[in-house]
């Protein structure tokens, strides 16, 4: 039996000619040197981790939820605008200037009522004397007050010790009269022709300067503020007196007249209004 050369025969499972052989997927392989070199195959790729693929997909789902978020506050901010502009779009529309009907629909202006009529209080009554009696034209004095400016008498009175103003007409007192209305008077110096004769008025007297005459009204406010019992009176004195009885008199002095034995009275125009206070 002959035998070959080792680098004619090929090694089963190796290519012929003494080329080195290779096994895919790992093996061995006869080189020309005849030495056998082991060769192994490359190791597969590790599979992917499944809490990275978990992660990923979070990342995602979050996205889509800020996505989402933005996109529902972006028509909920448009339907609000819409909400909105509605009632003043639908108030434009309903307005006279946008229907083009204003002087139609425009109802025309109440007329202003007249002021009422000013009057004018009179002037308060003066610390001496009576006050202005108030301008004519003025409002009309109630019945009631009309009643009480009514005059009850005007004439001469004798001024003698006791005078009874109430009376219609005043009259002159006798010593026997009940002292309930000896309420004026005038007291007499004997022999002095009316020389320091003296007023006396349980009802209070005040004196009267000017030359108007005042009002009844205005003889009753001196008298509520500046009444006194007694008064110094002479030719001309005018004062006012209040009655008995509450009624308001008007006094002016005039001329003395004796009536012997050194005794005499002044004369007087006296005016006593009805009302009383």
């Amino acid at each position: 039996m002959s035998t070959g050369s080792a680098g004619s025969t090929g090694h089963p499972g190796h290519p012929a000619g003494g080329q080195a052989g290779h096994v895919a997927g790992g093996g061995h392989s006869l080189n020309a040197g005849g030495s056998i070199t082991i060769t192994q195959a490359a190791p597969p790729p590790p599979p992917r981790r499944p809490r990275a693929r978990a992660a990923a997909l979070c990342a995602a789902l979050c996205a889509a939820l800020v996505c989402a978020a933005v996109l529902g506050a972006l028509v909920e901010r448009k339907l609000a605008e819409r909400d909105s502009a509605g009632p003043a779009a639908e108030a434009a529309a309903a307005s006279p200037s946008a229907s083009g009907g204003a002087s139609a629909r425009t109802p025309s202006p109440e007329p202003t009522p007249a002021a009422p009529p000013v009057t004018t209080a009179p002037p308060a009554a003066a610390d001496t004397g009576f006050t202005v009696p108030p301008a004519a034209g003025g409002p009309s004095p109630s019945p009631t007050a009309a009643a009480a400016e009514a005059v009850r008498f005007e004439g001469t009175v004798r001024l003698t010790a006791s005078v009874d103003l109430d009376g219609t007409p005043p009259r002159v007192l006798s010593e026997d009269e009940p002292p309930l209305i000896k309420g004026f008077g005038v007291n007499y110096l004997l022999d002095a022709g009316g020389q320091g004769a003296t007023a006396a008025n349980s009802g209070g007297l005040v004196p009267v300067t000017g030359a108007a005459a005042p009002t009844r009204r205005q003889c009753s406010d001196l008298l509520s503020t500046q009444a006194s019992h007694s008064l110094p009176i002479e030719p001309t004195t005018r004062f006012c007196a209040r009655t008995v009885f509450g009624r308001i008199a008007l006094v002016t002095v005039g001329e003395f007249r004796p009536s012997g034995y050194g005794r005499g009275a002044f004369e007087a125009t006296v005016l006593v209004w009805n009302g009383t206070d």
